[in-house]
């Protein structure tokens, strides 16, 4: 994934991020992801996906600490939604095409009468 993102491939960073890997571990100098792209396409992918843009170095700092890119810093500031996994929507998918039944309490009372 490091290499995916210093080398700017975008295809290979969202592959990687669909097969599961998580956008918001660090590398081995305590960075986190994030900090290895400055391409907006990049950083917009791994936001998608989840990753912090409120992100720490080891000193503190935040990746819109080390740009001066106003656009970057207007991407990593906008309220977002990150990608809903796999998993979530099949099981969304497949409860929305079950008929809707009643409630276990509906059940009872009509059972009842």
């Amino acid at each position: 994934m490091e290499q995916a993102l210093i080398d700017n491939d975008i295809e290979k960073v969202e592959s990687l991020l669909v097969e599961g890997a998580d956008p918001n571990s660090k590398t081995e100098a305590g960075k986190p992801l994030i900090f290895l792209t400055e391409s907006q396409e990049v950083i917009k992918l791994l936001l998608e996906y989840g990753a912090d843009p409120k992100a720490e170095d080891e000193y503190g700092f935040k990746i819109e600490d080390y740009t001066d890119d106003e656009g970057l810093k207007t991407l990593l500031n906008e309220p977002r939604k990150p990608t809903i996994t796999k998993f979530v929507k099949y099981r969304a998918t497949v409860k929305s095409l079950k008929p809707t039944n009643k409630t276990r309490r509906q059940r009872c009372r009509v059972e009842k009468s």
